[in-house]
């Protein structure tokens, strides 16, 4: 499967998946919803590999677009700054945020549920109508 080789260019750290780990990797991870610890489970390998491979490998191959487009996960990037890294995620909507990037800025994660600042204007301007 041409579409599972890592780019030549770009180092891949520690243990490498195996041909068949890659092929249940790139069966299982949409199936999985981006779960990472059920998608190492399934494949045989520890999570922080399944992370290396998806971020190093999969993100390059052709299966990746399709991935993004029905997978109904939490973005992986900041809607603010663009950056990754630990982002709080909305309960409502798919996007995510760094503490800091919020207006105002969180000094903690809230709490229960939480919601962006677009849900929440959405939510309020519907329990006025």
């Amino acid at each position: 499967m041409d579409s599972l080789k890592a780019d030549p260019d770009i180092e891949v750290k520690g243990q490498p998946l195996t041909k068949e780990q890659a092929e249940k990797f790139a069966s299982c991870i949409g199936e999985c919803q981006k779960d990472f610890t059920a998608v190492a489970g399934k494949i045989g390998t520890s999570v922080s590999t399944a992370l290396v491979h998806y971020y190093r490998v999969y993100k390059q191959t052709e299966g990746y677009p399709s991935l993004k487009r029905n997978v109904k996960r939490n973005a992986d990037e900041c809607g603010v700054c663009g950056d990754g890294g630990d982002l709080i995620c909305c309960d409502r909507c798919t996007e995510a945020f760094h503490l800091c990037c919020l207006e105002p800025p969180l000094d903690a994660v809230p709490e229960g549920d939480w919601h962006c600042l677009y849900c929440t204007r959405l939510m309020e301007s519907k329990e006025e109508r």
